[in-house]
């Protein structure tokens, strides 16, 4: 996976540039380069309980993306977005049901759910 110099702290290059001699630059910026994109792809997971707000609707259908707002037991509301098992998510989930979320947070600080259990919903699982 290839990383934009936009991902990249832009204040870091620029110390790293600035204190970085020219016959040890390339040396120097391959192992910055290696650092920061080690550095960007390291994500804080996050598990929490909590209660959905509304109901969940779909953002996006192809790839299937969607999105829940749900308040966790501290009361914090929290911004979802649900891609991977999406629609069991679309199917077990309404508003009011409990859920566990376990994922990370984006750069724009909405929570990536990357597994999920609805522990009391008024859905029923076929079998």
């Amino acid at each position: 996976m290839l990383f934009t110099f936009e991902q990249v702290n832009a204040a870091k290059i620029c110390y790293f540039l600035a204190t970085t001699s020219d016959e040890n630059f390339c040396l120097h910026y391959r192992t910055f380069v290696r650092i920061m994109l080690f550095e960007v792809m390291i994500m804080e997971q996050r598990a929490f309980n909590g209660k959905i707000l509304a109901d969940p609707k779909v953002l996006k259908l192809s790839p299937l993306l969607i999105f829940a707002k749900v308040a966790d037991e501290a009361g914090n509301v929290h911004n979802c977005l649900i891609h991977q098992h999406g629609l069991n998510f679309l199917y077990q989930a309404t508003s009011g049901a409990r859920v566990a979320l376990y994922g990370h947070l984006n750069q724009r600080k909405q929570f990536v759910v990357t597994h999920f259990t609805v522990m009391a919903s008024s859905a029923s699982v076929a079998s």
